[in-house]
């Protein structure tokens, strides 16, 4: 089962195009149906479906995310060898799940007074459905990845993003409320299950075979551990918001963010999620496995950097056009989340892909632990002071873990740091070459076409500098995104 790192690159290539799809059309159906969603529900109802959110994501971190990682990451001798752990991550994924789903159901009370949604015991219970759904879809979703075939994913995507314009929207129409939300995204889980099935050409038939079992739980429980790390950093900043500030805050500081990483994982998802099974299969190259993360993360800085800055300027008509003008409260968070983004997408992200490729998934673990260590430090001191301040404690965070990122990325990893920073800086020289048009629009009231209008001039002159400046790395991120073919 092993591959050369040129053929490796090659369906690196071809498997980010079909990645990129299914989140541009993922990142599409995302807004659209939030667009809809925001007109239909209070900020009150987005609060009070987030809290439920934060219990049933991290029984899925615990069930599913260590088992995909796994799948992926190892080094099988046989195929014969890897359909049987796949069985047995499959068995115990399910098992796992299961016990989760009975363990909310029995303290549903509990759990629902921790998150502060005490009175809606219900909603929490109902939504624990999802959980052996969303273990047995990442297993399937596991294999297609390491295989490659990404262009199955991308037809399981779309099943999955049109099913809130089928259940969600409809169902908040005739006022459901949070039901609306919970009952479309279990809906969205079921549905891609019997894809994911049809898509594989292979019933992955669960074994209880307690060898197996054992195994598979031993080669991937620290990968479910840093799961689990990795979702406290990701929902630090709207559990504590739960804590400091009521259910309107909350829906807000949750749609923000949401909204924004909707956005920049239409691309940064696209490439973390290719080179993680990419460097996964290169990993004892370490001529090719270097080339290919230059090689991406200079594509992945010639489309974030701009997305960032321009999301920042542009925040007002961003609230506008995916959330409306009765959340223009959000406007501040918007544009602090997108600087936020853009650094954790750029560094964080990857690193954190270096990381799990060459298994060292204790390391990942310790630099999440910092990581949120440094976060609760930020939003104990400041964040619970205002509001205000509240989302720049996320961009505080980024920023110091960034510095360490580096560090980490040229003494553990010897890639040049010189390369990676000039990399990085050309492509924000690059991108200021738009910001005098930027504050202009910041200065001067404009209509909504007239906004459109300076932004489409933004993207040109961006371009035309690049081209000039930057023709290398831009031309890098064109090849991946099947814009420009390799000579």
């Amino acid at each position: 089962m092993v591959e050369s790192g040129a053929s490796i690159k090659k369906k690196t290539q071809e498997s980010f195009r079909w990645s990129l799809l299914g989140e541009i059309f993922a990142k599409l159906a995302t807004p659209l149906s939030t667009m809809v969603l925001a007109r239909l529900l209070s900020p009150e109802i987005f609060g009070i479906a987030t809290a439920v959110t934060i219990i049933v994501t991290f029984c899925e971190a615990i069930s599913e995310s260590g088992f995909s990682k796994y799948i992926i990451q190892k080094d099988f001798s046989t195929d014969e060898e890897y359909y049987k752990h796949l069985r047995g991550a499959t068995s115990f994924s399910l098992i796992f799940s299961l016990l989760l789903m009975l363990a909310i159901i029995l303290c549903n009370v509990p759990l629902s007074n921790f998150i502060g949604n005490a009175g809606y015991e219900s909603i929490l219970i109902v939504s624990s459905l999802q959980i052996p759904f969303t273990a047995l879809n990442s297993v399937y979703l596991a294999h297609l990845k390491r295989n490659f075939k990404f262009k199955a994913v991308f037809f399981a995507r779309i099943a999955y993003c049109l099913t809130p314009f089928v259940v969600t929207i409809p169902l908040s129409f005739f006022g459901l409320g949070p039901w609306a939300l919970v009952i479309g995204t279990i809906a969205s889980q079921i549905v891609q299950a019997p894809i994911f099935v049809l898509l594989s050409k292979k019933i992955i038939k669960p074994t209880f075979e307690f060898k197996l079992i054992k195994n598979v739980i031993k080669g991937s429980y620290i990968m479910i551990i840093e799961s689990i790390i990795i979702w406290f950093c990701s929902w630090t900043s709207t559990f504590l918001a739960t804590q400091f500030f009521d259910a309107d805050i909350v829906g807000i500081v949750k749609v923000s963010n949401s909204t924004v990483n909707s956005i920049f994982s239409l691309f940064s998802t696209s490439f973390t999620s290719v080179l993680f099974v990419s460097l996964s299969r290169l990993k004892n190259d370490e001529r090719s496995y270097k080339d290919v993360f230059y090689s991406i993360q200079s594509a992945a800085f010639s489309v974030l950097v701009p997305l960032g800055i321009g999301s920042f300027f542009f925040s007002e008509l961003v609230v506008l056009i995916f959330l409306g003008s009765g959340w223009m409260g959000a406007t501040h968070f918007v544009g602090v989340y997108s600087i936020s983004f853009m650094i954790t997408c750029c560094f964080n992200n990857f690193l954190s892909e270096l990381f799990r490729s060459k298994g060292l998934f204790v390391h990942s673990i310790f630099y999440q632990i910092v990581m949120l260590f440094v976060d609760l430090i930020f939003k104990f001191t400041l964040g619970k002071i205002s509001i205000d301040i509240y989302p720049y404690t996320n961009l505080m965070t980024n920023i110091v873990m960034t510095i360490i990122v580096l560090i980490i990325m040229n003494v553990k990893f010897e890639l040049n740091l010189l390369s990676v920073l000039k990399n990085f800086m050309r492509t924000v020289l690059c991108s200021a070459s738009m910001i005098p048009l930027l504050f202009s629009n910041k200065m001067i009231n404009h209509t909504l076409f007239q906004t459109a209008g300076i932004v489409v001039c933004c993207v040109c002159i961006y371009f035309c500098v690049s081209l000039i400046f930057n023709r290398k790395s831009l031309y890098n991120a064109l090849q991946y995104l099947g814009v420009r073919k390799r000579r």
